[in-house]
């Protein structure tokens, strides 16, 4: 069933994306998908025409693959070309990062990692979603203390994220192509449940087909040029790959 998102109430709005209340069962939330483009946390902001459609279907696609596999997701179904069905979920205001290459912020930030050199195992880090701050690096003993979730809380999104994220590399792999790094948010349903929420898309990861880094085909292009129509380029081409998950 379609709605008229104009007349929902809006519970939260992103940089690109928008939570509307669902006109019937408060235990869903309808998820939209904008056309806009951000990088540095905001400081850079175009609008793709027919991203919103893109990531929706990429990200939908990909939550139907991590559900098949057990991983637990907020994502229901895809209602139209731009909006997801999911669970309503309280987010826990943490970016969860696992990598699998060294590169982009973690070079920078610590240069004994050379760019472009594969990790021994799968790493993972959490950041306190601020953009003003820009999403500073944040532990558990922290995260904890601040009161952002609990101990157990901590190791449930520790665990799904690797898993995750091992589940999204061998898919990628069977395609051709290299998964490099991820963000991914999480949730906490009515009933207790912490399930993986937010985008699985372009916006949330380093994708290399062939494994080659100038054969990138992520916002990364977009980071480094700003070139809108060679970004969509690589969006449009996500989006063949991961229809073959």
């Amino acid at each position: 069933m379609k709605w008229d998102l104009s007349q929902l109430e809006i519970i939260a709005e992103g940089k690109t994306k928008t939570v509307y209340a669902h006109p019937e069962n408060p235990q869903l939330s309808l998820l939209y998908f904008k056309d806009d483009i951000t990088a540095g946390d905001g400081a850079k902001h175009d609008v793709m025409k027919g991203k919103g459609a893109i990531n929706c279907e990429t990200s939908s696609l990909v939550m139907r693959c991590l559900n098949r596999h057990g991983v637990p997701t907020h994502f229901v179904e895809q209602i139209d070309e731009n909006t997801q069905l999911v669970r309503k979920v309280d987010m826990i205001p943490l970016e969860c990062i696992s990598r699998q290459i060294a590169y982009g912020s973690l070079v920078r930030r610590f240069p004994f990692f050379k760019k472009g050199e594969q990790l021994p195992y799968v790493t993972f880090e959490t950041h306190f979603k601020n953009d003003a701050e820009h999403d500073p690096p944040i532990n558990k003993s922290l995260a904890v203390a601040g009161g952002l979730l609990t101990n157990e809380q901590y190791k449930i999104i520790h665990g799904i994220t690797i898993k995750a994220f091992k589940i999204l590399r061998d898919a990628f792999e069977n395609v051709g192509a290299t998964l490099v790094d991820y963000k991914v948010e999480f949730g906490i349903t009515s009933d207790g449940q912490i399930v993986l929420a937010d985008e699985l898309t372009n916006d949330s990861w380093r994708v290399w087909p062939g494994g080659i880094e100038e054969h990138m085909i992520d916002k990364q292009v977009y980071r480094d040029t700003g070139d809108v129509k060679k970004a969509k380029v690589g969006y449009e081409q996500m989006l063949e790959l991961v229809r073959r998950f």
